[in-house]
């Protein structure tokens, strides 16, 4: 689907419908990639404190 396609197809809505639509979009893709975020983060500090943790019991029992 062509740019101009697309264009003649969103012509026929309000203008005003199309940036809301717009928005709300890009609004819930930043929020998807904010949770994605958050999540590596957390996933990184726990194996980070993970392999610290073995890391440690196995320098003290060797």
């Amino acid at each position: 689907m062509g740019l101009q396609t697309l264009l003649n197809t969103l012509s026929a809505y309000p203008r005003w419908l199309v940036i809301l639509a717009g928005c709300l979009v890009g609004a819930l893709a930043l929020w998807i990639i904010s949770k994605l975020i958050k999540w590596a983060l957390w996933l990184t500090i726990i194996t980070l404190l993970a392999g610290g943790l073995i890391f440690a019991g196995w320098t003290l029992f060797h």
